[in-house]
Order: C-alpha cells, then sequence, then structure tokens
C-alpha cells in the first residue's frame, strides 16, 4: 500500500500566519505547513477569553509555533511537537509579563495541532481546543465529547493541561495513532465538541465521517460560530488542495444544539438507537470475554518500538479485534463448545457481584435511616401535639426538650434540613408563647463605636427625635446612616464652664442634660447649648454619681458613697443638693444601678429588686416573674413619655430586654432571633450578650441598643402583645 496521505477536505482559510507582530485579530487562526522532511503540521488556536487581544496574541503564539516546528525537522516527532508548544507558550507568556507590566488583563491561549509522518499521526493539545480522530467507524475525541455533557464527572483528579501563558512551560496532552486510507482528522475550537456533543446522531456521525464537513457547514450556515475548523482524510495517493472561503470568525457565544430534524428522520433515528444497544452489547461481551490480550500500544509488534516515547495513545483503535476470516481473527476464535472463561471474566463478574452487593447494603443501610428518621419525627410530633395553652411553663419546658432531643436524633440520621426546620420553628414558637417572648426583627448594625473609648459602659439616649451617645464625649448619632457627630467634647468650654471629663446625661422631655459633676450642661431642641453651676455638698465630698435624671428642670442622681438620692431643684441648681428620700422611707441599705423618674422615682437596684417612690416616700417595690430570673440588670429605661419602663439584663451568654407596666405586671421579654433563623445578623448575638444601655422608640417600635464595639437597632413586631 502506498503512503498514506491527508488530504484537507474542509479548511477555514489554511495560509499561513503572519509573523508580524501587529497581526490583525480578525485573521482566522489556523497554520498549515510542512517542514524539510514533509512532515505536516496542522494547527489552531483559541483565546480563553474571546477578545481582539486575545485574537491578537493568538495570532503571534501560532506563527512562533508554525516557526519552531519547522526549524525541527531533524528531531523526532514528538520532540518537535513539543518543542514547538514550548516556543508558543514562551511567546505568549512574555506577552504576559509586558500586560501585568502595563496593568492589564493577562491572555491565556488554548492550542490544538495534529503532526503527521507517514502512517505516524500525533495530536497536541493545551486546551482549550478540539481533536477529533475517525477510525473504523468511531469517533476518538480529545477531550472526550462527553465532557461537554451536563453532569459530567471526571474518573481521574490527575490535573490537565495548562492553556499556554498560563506558566513558564506547558506539557500539551500528546496522542498517537497509525492511519490508514478512511481515517479523518477534524481540529478546532472548542464550539465543535460543543456541537457535537449536544448532537443526537453522533453514532450515525462516526459511521460515515465523510457527513461531518457538510454537517459543520449547515450548523455555521444556521448562525451559531464554530471558529477555525480544519477536516481532513487520509486517502493512498496526494491530492491537490482546494480552499474552501470561509466567513469571517468571530468568537464563539455559547453551546451550538444542532437539531436532528436537519438530519435524521424519526425511522433512521430509530434505527441508530438499536445499532448503539447493538454495539453497546458487543462491547460488553468482548470486555468481559476478550478475544485477546489488549495490546499496550495501537501498532503491531513490529511497529511498536516506534511510537514516541512518552505520549498518551488512543484507547480504541484497529487490530484488537477483526472479526473478517483472516488468519489473524481466526487464531484467536474459541476451538470448543464452550466460551473460554478467562481470569479476567472471572474477575469482571466477581465485582459486578460485590457492587451488586454493596448497593443492596446501601440501599438497606439507607432504607433503615429513613425508617429512624420518620420514627424520630413521630415522636417529635407527639410531643408538639400534647402542648396545651392550659398547661404550666415548667410542664411545656419538658415536653418541648423531649421534641428537641427527637429532632437532633433525626437530623443525626440525616433528616433534611426542610423537615426539621419547620418542627424547630414550631418549637420556638410555643417556648416564647409560654414564657412571654418576642423575637425582634430586622437586627441589623447601625455604626461602630468611636475609635479610642476607653469608657466600658457607654450610655443611650433617645427621645423618638434624636439619638445621643455618652461616652469619652457627647455624641449625636444619625440613626438613619449610623454617623456620629460629636456635641460636647471635655476640654471645651460653654458659657465660661469648662466641660470635665467624667460625664453622665439624662433627658428632660426633649432637651439633653449632661452633667460633669461641677456643672449641668442643657442642649436645647434648637441645637444652642447653656450651662449651669451646680450647688456641692455641705461638710461632704462631692457625690458619686453612679445613676442621675432630670424631670421638668431638676436633676436627680444617685450617691453611690452615701445611698442617698438627691435633688438639684430646677430654680436652685447651684444650692446644695437636697436629700431627697425622707426619713423613714429610706431602706437600711439601698443601692441603684439606675433610675427613672416620671414625677415618681423608680430604682433599679444591683440584684434586679425595682423600688418605686412618690413624694420622699417609699410605695412600693417588686420583682419581675420571668424565667429565668434577672441575672445582671444592666439599665433602666423609661420616661414621662413611655408607656412602659425597661429593663436591660444579661448573664454573660445572652441578652434581653423586660418591658412591664409600672407596677411589674404584663412581662414581655425582647429576645434576638435564634441562631439559626435567618434574621440574625453576624456577630448581633454577642454584641447584645454585651449590652451596655439602651434606647426605645415606642412610636416607631424601634429599641437602638449598644454592645462591645457598636450600636445596633432592631425592630418590635407589630404583633407583638402589649402584655
Amino acid at each position: 500500500m502506498d503512503k498514506p496521505h491527508l488530504e484537507p477536505a474542509l479548511r477555514r482559510q489554511a495560509s499561513p500566519v503572519a509573523e508580524s507582530r501587529n497581526a490583525d485579530p480578525a485573521a482566522v487562526l489556523l497554520v498549515d505547513t510542512r517542514d524539510g522532511r514533509g512532515r505536516r503540521l496542522l494547527a489552531t488556536a483559541e483565546p480563553v477569553d474571546p477578545t481582539p487581544s486575545g485574537e491578537a496574541v493568538a495570532l503571534r503564539a501560532l506563527a512562533a509555533l508554525r516557526r519552531s516546528f519547522l526549524s525541527a525537522d531533524q528531531e523526532p516527532l514528538v520532540d518537535a511537537l513539543k518543542h514547538a508548544f514550548d516556543v508558543a507558550n514562551r511567546e505568549v507568556h512574555t506577552e504576559n509579563d509586558r500586560t501585568i507590566a502595563a496593568d492589564h488583563r493577562r491572555v491565556f491561549i488554548g492550542a490544538t495541532a495534529v503532526a503527521t509522518d507517514g502512517a505516524e499521526l500525533l495530536v497536541a493539545l493545551s486546551p482549550p481546543g478540539q481533536a477529533i480522530v475517525s477510525q473504523d467507524g468511531q469517533f476518538f475525541a480529545f477531550p472526550d465529547l462527553a465532557s461537554w455533557r451536563p453532569g459530567f464527572e471526571p474518573d481521574s483528579d490527575l490535573p490537565a493541561a495548562e492553556p499556554l501563558g498560563l506558566s513558564a512551560s506547558v506539557e500539551p496532552e500528546i496522542y498517537a495513532t497509525v492511519v490508514a486510507p478512511g481515517d479523518s482528522v477534524l481540529i478546532g475550537s472548542t464550539a465543535i465538541g460543543r456541537c457535537l456533543a449536544a448532537a443526537p446522531q453522533l453514532a450515525e456521525l462516526a459511521s460515515n465521517p465523510s457527513w461531518l464537513p457538510a454537517a459543520l457547514k449547515r450548523v455555521g450556515a444556521a448562525g451559531h460560530n464554530l471558529g477555525c475548523a480544519a477536516w481532513m482524510t487520509v486517502s493512498p495517493d496526494p491530492a491537490p488542495v482546494a480552499p474552501i472561503v470561509p466567513k469571517a470568525q468571530t468568537a464563539f457565544a455559547g453551546d451550538l444544539p444542532v437539531p436532528a430534524d436537519d438530519w435524521l428522520s424519526p425511522g433512521l433515528r430509530r434505527a441508530i438507537f438499536c445499532d448503539r444497544i447493538h454495539t453497546w452489547l458487543i462491547e460488553t461481551f468482548e470486555r468481559l470475554v476478550p478475544a485477546s490480550a489488549p495490546p499496550v500500544m495501537p501498532l503491531a509488534g513490529p511497529s511498536r518500538a516506534v511510537g514516541p516515547l512518552g505520549a498518551g495513545y488512543v484507547r480504541r483503535y484497529r487490530g484488537a479485534w477483526r472479526g473478517d476470516g483472516s488468519p489473524f481473527s481466526s487464531s484467536h476464535s474459541p476451538r470448543g463448545p464452550r466460551l473460554p472463561f478467562r481470569g479476567r471474566a472471572i474477575a469482571a463478574f466477581l465485582l459486578v457481584l460485590l457492587m451488586l452487593g454493596g448497593l443492596y447494603a446501601g440501599y438497606d443501610y439507607r432504607q433503615a435511616r429513613a425508617h429512624q428518621v420518620d420514627s424520630f419525627l413521630s415522636v417529635a410530633d407527639a410531643y408538639l401535639a400534647a402542648v396545651t395553652s392550659t398547661q404550666p411553663p415548667d410542664a411545656i419546658d419538658t415536653q418541648l426538650d423531649e421534641a428537641e432531643a427527637a429532632l437532633e436524633a433525626a437530623a443525626g440520621n440525616g433528616a433534611s434540613i426542610s423537615l426539621l426546620r419547620s418542627r424547630r420553628e414550631a418549637i420556638a414558637t410555643i417556648r416564647d408563647r409560654a414564657h412571654n417572648v418576642t423575637r425582634l426583627t430586622r437586627v441589623t448594625r447601625l455604626g461602630t463605636l468611636p475609635a479610642g473609648v476607653a469608657r466600658t459602659t457607654p450610655q443611650l439616649l433617645g427621645d423618638g427625635q434624636r439619638l445621643y451617645l455618652i461616652a469619652d464625649a457627647v455624641y449625636q448619632v444619625d440613626a438613619e446612616t449610623g454617623a456620629q457627630t460629636p456635641l460636647l467634647v471635655p476640654g471645651s468650654t460653654v458659657v465660661g464652664r469648662t466641660v470635665g471629663p467624667d460625664l453622665s446625661a439624662a433627658l428632660d422631655g426633649d432637651a439633653l442634660v449632661v452633667s460633669d459633676g461641677h456643672s449641668l450642661f442643657h442642649l436645647a431642641p434648637d441645637g444652642n447649648w447653656d450651662a449651669s453651676v451646680l450647688g456641692s455638698m455641705r461638710k461632704r465630698t462631692d457625690p458619686d454619681v453612679t445613676a442621675s435624671a432630670a424631670f421638668l428642670g431638676s436633676f436627680y442622681v444617685f450617691d453611690g458613697a452615701s445611698g442617698e438620692i438627691l435633688k438639684y431643684p430646677a430654680e436652685q441648681l447651684g444650692s446644695p443638693p437636697e436629700v431627697w428620700l425622707q426619713k423613714g422611707s429610706r431602706p437600711e441599705t439601698l443601692d441603684a444601678r439606675d433610675l427613672v423618674v416620671d414625677g415618681s422615682i423608680y430604682v433599679l437596684g444591683n440584684d434586679g429588686e425595682i423600688a418605686s417612690y412618690y413624694r420622699g416616700e417609699a410605695r412600693e417595690a417588686f420583682r419581675l416573674g420571668v424565667e429565668p430570673p434577672v441575672a445582671e440588670p444592666v439599665s433602666l429605661v423609661g420616661g414621662p413619655e413611655t408607656e412602659f419602663l425597661y429593663l436591660v439584663d444579661k448573664n454573660g451568654t445572652d441578652g434581653r430586654i423586660l418591658r412591664f407596666d409600672r407596677h411589674g405586671k404584663d412581662v414581655r421579654q425582647f429576645l434576638l432571633p435564634l441562631a439559626w433563623q435567618e434574621e440574625l445578623a453576624p456577630g448581633a448575638a454577642d454584641e447584645f450578650a454585651h449590652v451596655s444601655d439602651v434606647a426605645i422608640d415606642e412610636t416607631t417600635d424601634t429599641i437602638y441598643f449598644v454592645g462591645r464595639t457598636g450600636i445596633w437597632q432592631a425592630k418590635i413586631p407589630a404583633d407583638a402583645p402589649n402584655g
């Protein structure tokens, strides 16, 4: 037989690539050349990002690949091909170095090449790209056409080849085979692979490879861009090249579905399906009962040594089984009435049995887990159904704890989140209803505390119109943006009075009152400051102020050293303060964490007890009936304009706000959403667990609180009960 010849049957302007640096980006990315020994190189390139600059770099890479291949005509074919890819990679990598220096985006190029030397054919691929070898009525695709289909999973964790320009060196994937007349080769862009992967008539095309050029032309005529492509067939004698004028090249923009109605009738489609089943049965039988040992290379024994070392080989090829009555096939035919079951067939049979047993065991295990999930969910549902509103909270908690334990067991057995979430929501709703709990919503971070704030307990005040932060200075906080504007800074002067460092503040209606222990500074609603001198104690040191309040111009402080409530009357701020509690009304020990004045005075003790006084006489004292009890009271919030009083409490891990009337009744707890609920903002739980003060706006149902690092806001749900 004469030496096989590769005849191009379809090309897209296969003229050599210009070697100018300023190559035209619209030129076709295709090289077709021969070296001094007659060895042929057909190569295409495709930029990873289809941009004009990417196509220009691809042209220069193809030019470098062509020059290197032509200059390596004395090297073995595989070495010449590897050297050509290495030179092209250096061209792209050098260009990327210049791109990085100019602060531009790097460009990566995919290259696909076919090199022939007589009957030897090498396919080299540096992705992206597509190469297809048609032999014996089958397509061998590089990469596999299945890789373009949805749901494809690679069968190897080994890294694939890299595109040109990604690193300083490149190792293309190289495949080798022996061609014979009738074989065909197609190389092109990734759009070719996507088109063929979506084609339902792939088996028919493999059996009739001569249909492929016309099919690709039809897809291109339909408006789909297939990029550059070259189609070659192997013929016994050389034939003149007849190039076909291509369409203008544009970048590939998506998958190319091929409508089956353009190629195959329904009857032919059914025939193709039956042929696929028939072929699959034959191939399965040959794998289980091979007629001969599978060869290592696609060549006969004498030709095996000719194959280039280090090259990967096509998995399927001619010569493994002919079945044509030749001496080769008849020498491997069975000679007895029974099939020759080899060791490989027995191993395959045992493997199938093992897989079936594993599948059955896995199915049984999954069924058992599913049964356990159903059982635990039924237990949880039973406990939830048994809860009634007439039961005491302790009994409800016991049943809910059992339901939660059943849900945790169901989760451990693989219960889905959708099954668990609805039941967890039901448990949370029932528990909150039993303990008068309302979950806050829309918890967001309003702002961060000013830098350098050393005070561990910042104070937050709000009157519904303005929000103030008292820390190392007095700030006005924008309730929309969280911006903090300094209003009163220690060391500054107001009406001849210098502001001291230890600041405490209170609201008197819509006016802000700030004291440093010696002066009282008033901020009117119009934004103007005024200052008054505070009187000194007679024969006593200045009071140790632990809490303060203001009402109708008078200023009240709790002296932690003496345990007295002192009053600076509105008309006599400069006089010594009065002891407000009358004799006989003051308890033996009085400690105050905070106080609220609205005509009466409510004093929050360190133990959580609230004492009420009116006109200097004790009226009542109460503790809030909540579970768990008040652990570490922080502050008491309220005033003449508020309907309720609010107590801020924390226990080191959680924080809460307790709302109640002025007699300690109708208690309701406000808590953050649970950790698994969507409304909980990141970091909010830790901030609320270390809350130092809150401000309440009852007109908008908004709560502001200050934590360790920032100011937060949350909303009281509109459907929250008033009691």
